[in-house]
């Protein structure tokens, strides 16, 4: 791209549009317009149902412990994050100080997932853990990906802090799937 003494770019010679004045950078872009959360969500969710049912059909088809424990916490991970995600989806209808976190779960569903990740954490730790990541969240999609980031890490410590093989492979499946589910919320 050429550039003349009045700072302005032109396209370069030896193409047909050679030395007309070339778009502005970011022109003609929706880089300004406010995603559709409430679409981004719906994907989400629609794509978190597919991964639960491939991962409870690849632990179901699986021999090896060491991957039925990765599919099985991966399963468990999808359930948890499609949790979050339509309680995102709903997330008009929080009362103020709930969380998505204590929309979507009861302590004692909440309590199955810490058991499943042979965690030590309590359904009040993980409460309040929620509570500080949703502070200052936008949109109910970025208050999705924050409240995940907390399970997430949870079983990431876990995968740490294990000596026991299958423990450390369910975690490692609940934490891939918890990490994707952020990533198609951040898209």
């Amino acid at each position: 791209m050429a550039m003349d003494d009045n700072g302005d770019n032109h396209q370069p010679a030896g193409r047909p549009d050679g030395g007309q004045y070339a778009p502005k950078a970011g022109r003609n872009t929706d880089d300004d317009l406010e995603p559709d959360t409430g679409a981004a969500l719906g994907i989400a969710g629609h794509w978190l149902d597919g991964q639960r049912v491939a991962a409870r059909e690849a632990a179901d088809a699986t021999v090896g412990d060491d991957a039925w424990y990765t599919n099985k916490g991966r399963e468990l991970g999808c359930e948890y994050a499609d949790a979050i995600v339509d309680a995102a989806i709903h997330a008009d209808d929080i009362p103020a100080g709930t969380t998505l976190t204590d929309m979507a779960f009861d302590d004692e569903a909440l309590a199955e997932y810490l058991e499943d990740l042979d965690s030590d954490s309590s359904p009040d730790d993980i409460r309040a853990a929620a509570t500080h990541a949703a502070e200052g969240a936008a949109t109910p999609a970025e208050r999705a990906e924050r409240e995940l980031k907390v399970m997430e890490r949870l079983a990431v410590a876990r995968m740490r802090g294990t000596y026991d093989d299958d423990s450390m492979h369910r975690a490692m499946g609940f934490a891939a799937a918890i990490i994707d589910a952020r990533d198609m919320l951040r898209r």
